[in-house]
């Protein structure tokens, strides 16, 4: 289930892999002042007081960047946040624990320029860290309990240059693609069900942002303008919808 502030109807991935009463996760999606505007409705403010709570794990600002152009939280029961997906995309992984019957969750943040790139073995060595991370959170929770998402991501296939640097067109929608692909094969390798993706890549050069409630798999996320036409869906569908998000990107004419 999504609960989504952009004002039209989207459509939604389906939670097969979750047993009878598991929660799925949760997202609200839509930009800053939406966000902060919809929690100071009573009863609840509580984006605000967990976004500033001193427990949530913050892996931009927090952690190095690995070789492989990835950074992952710890696999425990804070909340976690991370800023700044420009291309870049963020997986959120959630279960419930074994031992302590409570949410347990990691969320990555991952560079495709740099973990898709195989010269050096990045590649390699993001998908091993990848994998390493799945199967940790897989045997430590319960069957049926564990859920994943996928947000983020920038495909405009016609943008020229970004920040004054030239670059092939198309090439961050290939490289979107290339991610969706990779992060859905693992997550299906080592987990047996497919991540839902949700609301696809951006098509202008903004950021997004991600906070993470663990306690209520509640997932905020933090998109300047929502895609409208496109809700959620499994990875392995990402080639067969990019029309709709690529329709949202023709190329503007010249002045």
């Amino acid at each position: 289930m999504n609960e989504s502030i952009a004002s039209k109807p989207m459509e939604f991935y389906s939670r097969e892999h979750l047993y009878p009463g598991v929660k799925p996760i949760i997202i609200s999606v839509g930009d800053w002042d939406a966000h902060v505007a919809k929690e100071y409705q009573e009863p609840k403010r509580d984006f605000l007081e967990k976004l500033n709570a001193s427990v949530v794990e913050d892996i931009f600002f927090a952690t190095q960047v690995g070789e492989d152009g990835s950074v992952f939280s710890h696999i425990n029961s804070a909340d976690k946040r991370t800023n700044y997906l420009m291309d870049c995309t963020s997986l959120v992984v959630v279960g419930i624990d074994k031992e302590s019957g409570k949410n347990i969750s990691f969320i990555t943040h991952q560079d495709p320029k740099t973990f898709l790139n195989n010269q050096y073995g990045q590649k390699d060595l993001f998908t091993k860290h990848l994998s390493d991370f799945l199967n940790r959170i897989k045997l430590r929770c319960k069957s049926g309990t564990i859920d994943v998402v996928i947000v983020g991501g920038f495909a405009d296939p016609h943008v020229e240059n970004i920040n004054f640097y030239p670059v092939s067109p198309g090439i961050f929608s290939e490289m979107y693609l290339d991610s969706i692909d990779l992060l859905t094969t693992e997550v299906k390798n080592n987990l047996g069900f497919e991540p839902e993706v949700f609301n696809g890549p951006k098509y202008e050069w903004e950021y997004d942002e991600i906070f993470f409630d663990n306690e209520n798999r509640r997932l905020y996320f933090i998109r300047k303008k929502v895609n409208p036409e496109v809700g959620s869906f499994s990875g392995s569908r990402v080639r067969e919808l990019k029309d709709k998000w690529e329709l949202r990107s023709k190329k503007k004419p010249k002045q």
